[in-house]
């Protein structure tokens, strides 16, 4: 009686549970690409599986006429990869059905029919059943031509 009233609260956390991991598996499958840009070192734009659009202030190629250190630019581009797990290993199990575990498992099971008596076993008493104090169809006005 005292572990029924935890009951829903213990399913509550196993399915809370079953979904975390769930989550887990698919996230750590996933592969991230975070790419950033930044202009005078601070952080202007992110995204997520895609490209970051920069600020606007982004240098084309050099002039044939500029020097290296003119070609250097304000803006920094910085992609982050994360990569998931891209081979899942699946492992077959093969089950040992040996006549000893076949017939230790039929032991277990029917162990408790074999070695008790019929007397021992009672029968399931029900209530009885209610006693009609009043005829219903007769109260209903329901008659049966």
């Amino acid at each position: 009686m005292f572990f029924c009233s935890f009951t829903p609260v213990m399913k509550f956390f196993r399915n809370l549970g079953i979904k975390l991991l769930a989550a887990l598996v698919v996230l750590s499958s996933l592969s991230w690409t975070v790419e950033e840009h930044y202009c005078m070192g601070r952080l202007v734009d992110m995204s997520v599986f895609g490209e970051s659009h920069g600020c606007g202030m982004e240098m084309e190629d050099s002039l044939p006429g500029q020097s290296d250190d003119k070609k250097s630019s304000c803006c920094d581009e910085q992609t982050i990869v994360f990569d998931g797990h891209d081979q899942l290993k699946v492992q077959k199990v093969q089950l040992d059905f040996s006549p000893t575990v076949l017939n230790a498992c039929w032991y277990y099971v029917y162990s408790s029919f074999l070695l008790t008596s019929p007397e021992l076993i009672s029968p399931i008493e029900y209530p009885p059943p209610p006693v009609r104090v009043k005829d219903i169809q007769l109260l209903d006005e329901v008659f049966l031509i």
